[in-house]
């Protein structure tokens, strides 16, 4: 009896330790602030983001292939929570509005590009730990940016992810605009009319 509470006191600890780990404790703060513009060359995902792994592995050889540089990984997420699976519609890309007019061009010529443009937007952070990272910190932010949202009265818009170098990870950056007109996003929308 005492070797199974010692054995289930160490998976709890174990389970404890890896939950604070991956930031379990941490405390989701959102912020007033403001997007954009950003440019970014982008790869289309449609579908469940369990798949993403899917269209960044085919989006990054060719990125590694043109000689771009460091891609400064994100991903521009366009439907509200309760979309079913099939219907997601998302972007996944790297950002190049930091980039001058020569680099940039060079990624113009070799990738298609979009603009979120500048606007206000909830904005928040959660701490990178690994790739489970990817899947737990937007179960963890986006309830406390919806709240935030719903305290001002405002419906969700898309949501941008930026995560920085893959190579690098240290956070994962959140921002949702605070729009009451979708038309300066429509491109973003466009990508999957046909």
């Amino acid at each position: 009896m005492r070797i199974a509470l010692w054995v289930l006191g160490l998976i709890a600890a174990a389970a404890l330790g890896f939950y604070a780990y991956m930031g379990g404790f941490h405390t989701v703060t959102v912020t007033k602030g403001r997007i954009g513009p950003v440019e970014f060359v982008y790869a289309p995902h449609r579908g469940s983001y369990a798949k993403f792994n899917e269209t960044w592995g085919a989006f990054m050889p060719k990125w590694q292939e043109a000689g771009l540089g460091t891609c400064l990984t994100m991903g521009v997420y366009l439907d509200l929570p309760g979309t079913p699976e099939e219907k997601l519609r998302s972007l996944i890309g790297c950002r190049i509005d930091g980039w001058d007019e020569a680099q940039r061009q060079a990624a113009r010529a070799k990738f298609p590009t979009l603009i979120i443009p500048e606007s206000e937007a909830v904005l928040s952070s959660f701490p990178f730990r690994n790739v489970l990272s990817f899947f737990y910190a937007p179960t963890r932010v986006y309830p406390v940016i919806n709240a935030e949202l719903a305290a001002r009265g405002v419906k969700p818009s898309i949501g941008i992810e930026q995560y920085g170098s893959f190579d690098a990870i240290e956070e994962i950056s959140f921002a949702v605009p605070v729009i009451s007109d979708r038309a300066p996003y429509q491109p973003l929308y466009d990508v999957f009319a046909h």
